[in-house]
């Protein structure tokens, strides 16, 4: 009985890890405001105006291309806000622009993300957006 009991507990312990571990990696995503929808695309200026969202994983590795939804219509006033929003929604962490205003800096703060001022390309972006964690 002692040995099913420990071997329940050990058992338990060893998916609420694999758990944690699993939820961890879905997070910290950088997101970079780019002009194209490849790595080598150049930062934007602003990331409420960017034509694409360039997501890349914690470890650097490019994950997707996500077209601006504020680009497409339908945000309204306060589109960076909902942009925002948007990629908080992705389990995005840091978002990169060339510039960002203070308002939209305060928002993205607010939801935990960090805003990376940074001109170059996306995967170079994504690259310096993890060094200066």
């Amino acid at each position: 009985m002692k040995r099913i009991f420990l071997a329940s507990v050990g058992i338990w312990l060893l998916l609420v890890s694999v758990g944690a571990c699993g939820e961890q990696d879905g997070r910290g995503k950088i997101a970079v405001a780019t002009e194209g929808d490849t790595p080598a695309a150049s930062v934007s200026r602003q990331a409420g105006s960017s034509p694409f969202f360039l997501l890349f994983d914690k470890g650097g590795t490019f994950v997707e291309a996500i077209k601006n939804p504020a680009q497409e219509g339908g945000m309204g006033q306060g589109g960076g806000k909902a942009v925002v929003d948007f990629l908080v929604d992705r389990a995005v962490k840091a978002i990169v622009a060339e510039v960002f205003g203070n308002t939209i800096m305060e928002y993205m703060r607010s939801k935990g993300i960090r805003p990376v001022a940074f001109k170059g390309n996306a995967a170079e972006a994504a690259r310096i957006a993890m060094q200066s964690e």
